[in-house]
């Protein structure tokens, strides 16, 4: 059964190979749209669960009607240049920025991480700092001067 256009022609047919070639293509550019919104609803990287306000953090106590805060964030300053602050407490992980020596940090916690060797030693405790605008980060404990500060939970409390 052919059809023809207006012009008499003959090319196209009711049905025939264009019509599959079409209905092909419009569900291909619906599997590409709809990939598309998958990936950015559900595939895409999101931020960790670990950006948290530091006045929403809290530990738990004795008494669970009173929750004990942790500490509030103190600042102390970068032993060595070039150190890297990372999305998590690892050095596989992103580098979200690098600090030069001697610039003054936001610490709100610490935690344990990937151990980290350094001419300063070795440890396994992490600092998570605050980044302002950027949300939070982590750098090894080796590279800040915290002093005792990093063994008194009252001072640097572990992080939740």
């Amino acid at each position: 059964m052919n059809t023809t256009d207006r012009h008499g022609d003959e090319r196209y047919r009711a049905g025939g190979e264009h019509g599959w070639a079409e209905v092909v293509i419009l569900l291909l550019f619906a599997a590409v749209i709809g990939f598309a919104f998958l990936w950015a609803l559900v595939l895409h990287e999101k931020p960790p669960l670990h950006r948290k306000n530091a006045e929403a953090t809290t530990v738990t106590t004795a008494d669970p009607l009173v929750p004990a805060t942790l500490p509030p964030p103190r600042k102390y300053k970068v032993v060595d240049g070039g150190v890297n602050v990372r999305q998590s407490p690892a050095t596989n992980t992103t580098v979200l920025t690098k600090l030069e020596a001697h610039k003054t940090v936001i610490v709100e916690c610490s935690i344990e991480g990937q151990d980290v060797t350094s001419a300063n030693g070795s440890t396994n405790l992490w600092l998570r700092i605050n980044l302002g605008p950027f949300g939070v980060g982590y750098v090894s404990a080796l590279y800040v001067d915290t002093g005792k500060d990093i063994e008194d939970r009252s001072k640097i409390a572990t992080c939740i």
